[in-house]
């Protein structure tokens, strides 16, 4: 099995006044903090992301919509997500190492007798979708997958389209690139968790609010295709909430984007990568 990670970095900036990606923050551009955080989430995953059975357990139980979006808990009959019957095949265990280029890689297994079985390949792609030449330059330099998209100015759908057409996973991860808090930590449980649910989509709560990034199932891609102009993951969240796996976090402040020049100075507040 294959997870892809796509990392958004196609944004317009238009209330920023500039190419906000490559603003620096501390030094380093901006859109650096976010994809070395999906890097490193993508070489911590392991065997446990797969499991030998789905266990709904790991999972925060789903919530509900009210009418003003915001998500509210609900009693269900068991507890834990939603599990969809088209991810069976995940109830195996594959163990996993990372080779040199940070990309996760499944090793074949060997029997008790010391013969060796074939063992599905596990393997996390990082595609980097920008209009921007010096971030698909660096996407390139450093092993990942470059997507072009000119096409982003026109919206995020775009930009989603664009990641869609070279994914190869089946579950897709999408991450915006302005975010520079996002802990690896984070992302990687949010993967894990939605894998062991067998969900065909999951999504990160914090302070009763769904945040970024969110999981789909490769099922859901025609509805992620269809979106327009500047709607999102989230039409799509909400129309299979049951079907959802939440995954609680913690740090509020991990979830802060910069919109605005001034919210450069959020970094000098709250900086989750000092050591």
């Amino acid at each position: 099995m294959k997870l892809s990670l796509i990392y958004l970095a196609a944004g317009n900036s238009r209330r920023f006044g500039e190419n906000k990606l490559l603003a620096e923050l501390d030094g380093r551009p901006l859109y650096r903090y976010g994809l070395d955080a999906l890097k490193q989430a993508a070489a911590s995953l392991d065997g446990s992301a797969v499991p030998r059975s789905v266990d709904a357990s790991s999972c925060a139980v789903p919530r509900s919509v009210d009418a003003s979006g915001r998500a509210v808990p609900r009693s269900v009959d068991a507890p834990g997500c939603a599990v969809s019957e088209s991810v069976d095949a995940l109830s195996r265990t594959v163990p996993w190492s990372v080779d040199a280029s940070g990309c996760a890689v499944s090793e074949s297994s060997g029997c008790p007798d010391g013969r060796a079985v074939d063992s599905p390949r596990l393997a996390t792609e990082i595609l980097v979708v920008s209009q921007y030449r010096q971030i698909l330059r660096t996407a390139r330099e450093e092993g990942l997958v470059p997507v072009e998209s000119p096409d982003s100015v026109l919206g995020m759908s775009y930009s989603i389209r664009a990641g869609l057409a070279r994914a190869r996973g089946e579950y897709l991860l999408f991450q915006a690139a302005d975010q520079p808090f996002l802990l690896p930590d984070t992302i990687a449980g949010l993967i894990s968790h939605t894998l062991k649910s067998g969900a065909r989509a999951g999504v990160i709560q914090c302070m009763g609010k769904n945040r970024n990034p969110a999981l789909f199932h490769r099922s859901l891609t025609g509805e992620l295709a269809a979106l327009e102009g500047d709607q999102g993951g989230r039409l799509v969240i909400k129309r299979h909430w049951e079907e959802v796996c939440v995954y609680e976090a913690d740090t509020p402040e991990q979830f802060r984007d910069i919109d605005f020049r001034e919210d450069l100075r959020k970094f000098d507040v709250f900086n989750p990568h000092e050591k």
